[in-house]
C-alpha cells in the first residue's frame, strides 16, 4: 500500500478518527502543540509507524496504525487534523457560549417572575 492508496474518504474517516480520540482523552492543546512541532519530523514518524504497525495493532487492538503512516507521510494531513481538532473546539466554545446565554436568560426570566410576585403579595404589617 502506497500513501496514493488511501482514498480522500478514508483519509477523512482517519483524521475524524483521530481527531475524535484525542478530544475525548482531552489532550487537544497538547496533541496541536506536538503536531505543530512534529511537522518536520512527520515522514520519518511515518516509517516508524509503518515498522511497529504490527505490534500497535496487537497491542491496541486498532488495525489503523499502517493507515495513520501513509496518513503521515502528507504534512497536509497534520494540518487537516489540526484543523479538525481546532474546529472540535470552537464548536464546544460556541456549545458553552449558548449554555452560559440559556442560564442568564432563565435567570433573568426567574427574577422577573419573583419581582411581580411581591407586588401582588400584600405588603409586611398591613392587615388584609
Amino acid at each position: 500500500m502506497r500513501r496514493d492508496d488511501i482514498s480522500p474518504e478514508r483519509r477523512d474517516e482517519l483524521i475524524e478518527w483521530a481527531a475524535q480520540r484525542i478530544y475525548e482523552w482531552e489532550m487537544v492543546a497538547p496533541a496541536i502543540m506536538l503536531f505543530d512541532g512534529f511537522r518536520p519530523l512527520s515522514f520519518v514518524t511515518s516509517q516508524g509507524m509503518h515498522m511497529l504497525a504490527p505490534f500497535t495493532n496487537l497491542f491496541t487492538g486498532h488495525p489503523y496504525a499502517s493507515e495513520i503512516g501513509y496518513l503521515l507521510q502528507d504534512r497536509e494531513n497534520l494540518d487537516r487534523l489540526v484543523e479538525r481538532l481546532e474546529e472540535m473546539i470552537e464548536e464546544e466554545e460556541k456549545q458553552r457560549r449558548a449554555a452560559r446565554k440559556r442560564a442568564a436568560e432563565e435567570k433573568a426570566e426567574r427574577r422577573s417572575e419573583d419581582a411581580e410576585e411581591r407586588k401582588d403579595d400584600p405588603p409586611e404589617g398591613s392587615a388584609g
